[in-house]
């Protein structure tokens, strides 16, 4: 079986459901991934929930193809200072699947809190901008 892993943040307004959507139309992999771990640690730093994730995965000899650390806007962790930085995190999550025996990439990204919407740092957000085109006007 394979498995995708999402670190986040605990926040309550985050739905997990829209996350997990996401991350299924982001893979990029050819091995269909059938379940995707959605953990959460203050702040969305690395902790005790994706690395017990990561045992029970390996355990279970489940390939995870996908990996990623998402951290949101409007965090309350971060406001507290209580949120570490994405690359420490992101390092940290990929040094324990190499450790587990995993290959996979480690993806980073921010959630707009509101939407749940991922903003993934290597996409940049689709733009719907306007023209810049005017229509000439008629002075008569």
């Amino acid at each position: 079986m394979s498995s995708a892993l999402l670190n986040v943040c605990v926040d309550p307004r985050l739905n997990h459901e829209a996350l997990r959507d996401q991350l299924m139309q982001r893979l990029d992999v050819p091995v269909p991934t059938n379940r995707v771990f959605v953990v959460g640690e203050v702040g969305g730093n690395y902790g005790s929930a994706a690395r017990n994730t990561i045992a029970l995965l390996n355990r279970q000899r489940d390939q995870i193809v996908l990996a990623g650390v998402l951290h949101h806007d409007d965090c309350l962790a971060a406001a507290a200072g209580m949120r570490q930085a994405m690359a420490p995190t992101a390092k940290a999550l990929e040094e324990a699947l190499r450790e587990a025996g995993f290959r996979c990439p480690v993806l980073t990204g921010t959630i707009i809190t509101e939407t749940s919407t991922i903003v993934w740092a290597d996409r940049p957000p689709k733009s719907f901008e306007v023209l810049n085109f005017r229509m000439p006007r008629m002075y008569g």
